[in-house]
């Protein structure tokens, strides 16, 4: 698998570049991965779990557009694998990234060196746009004092298993209202004045997760976050163990699929090794 893709797009005339960047991988337990109900007791059962599932990619997004440069997450970074990274946490929390997760990175895949294999530098970024709070997907965020940090009202509010010691204090985050709708999506914030970039509310793997829409002439290109882990589960409504609500995210992949099935929808969720393929190729679901 590729650490660094890229492809040209158009939306509305204009050409756009979409990278993939994946920063490092991490594993669960496989009682988390493959639980038949999410929740707490099974989070708290995988502890005695011997086995692990297969490792999976960390992917950013970064989108060079004609109102700028955004970057979609920011994944790991080095010292999430360090023993005293989560020092400061409830018992709970550090037992469970330190002993049930496994994170593999090496300085070179984090996203600062993945912006300069594809051209880029950490200067280049413009807006970063957070799906939600985890720490493998604000991991990166010291890379970028200074640019400002898209993440929803609801997120913000809610920061469900997040961990804010962990964030530089240069940090700016911009947090935003979803005051708007987009097609099945009853909460939505428009983030480009041709709004062909959409933020969406996708609630369920954390109470204000979104994902973000991009318009191309050829339909959406939709980078997920951890609505689903890959596209196979969003077909099955497969969750982790570790989602908040069972019912929301039901309800967000519902909204997905009625949207796939108005006009083509290419699905790119935060750890799904079929990324390039899926996008290089222009799969769209169904």
């Amino acid at each position: 698998m590729p650490h660094v893709f890229s492809t040209e797009l158009r939306s509305y005339g204009n050409t756009l570049r979409v990278h993939g960047l994946s920063t490092g991988t991490l594993a669960l337990k496989d009682k988390v991965m493959n639980c038949t109900r999410p929740g707490n007791l099974r989070t708290l059962l995988s502890f005695v779990d011997k086995q692990w599932a297969d490792f999976m990619p960390v992917w950013t997004w970064v989108i060079e557009h004609p109102e700028g440069t955004f970057l979609i997450d920011t994944g790991n970074t080095v010292t999430m694998t360090e023993p005293d990274h989560y020092r400061g946490q409830d018992f709970l929390s550090r037992h469970y990234f330190t002993k049930e997760m496994r994170f593999r990175i090496e300085r070179e895949e984090e996203v600062d060196h993945l912006l300069e294999a594809v051209g880029l530098s950490a200067n280049s970024v413009d807006r970063i746009v957070l799906t939600h709070l985890h720490s493998d997907h604000t991991g990166g965020l010291g890379h970028f004092p200074g640019t400002p940090v898209i993440v929803s009202d609801h997120e913000w509010e809610t920061k469900d298993s997040a961990f804010p010691r962990l964030w530089p204090e240069a940090t700016q985050f911009d947090p935003v209202a979803l005051d708007g709708s987009f097609g099945p999506f009853p909460r939505a914030r428009y983030l480009t004045e041709a709004e062909d970039l959409i933020l969406v509310e996708t609630p369920g793997h954390t109470r204000g997760h979104c994902s973000v829409l991009l318009k191309t002439d050829d339909g959406l290109i939709c980078f997920a976050g951890d609505l689903v882990y890959d596209q196979e589960r969003l077909f099955k409504n497969s969750f982790s163990a570790t989602i908040q609500n069972e019912a929301d995210n039901r309800e967000s992949c519902r909204r997905l699929l009625r949207l796939a099935d108005e006009q083509p929808v290419i699905f790119l969720s935060s750890h799904d090794a079929g990324n390039a393929e899926r996008l290089n190729r222009r799969l769209a679901l169904k």
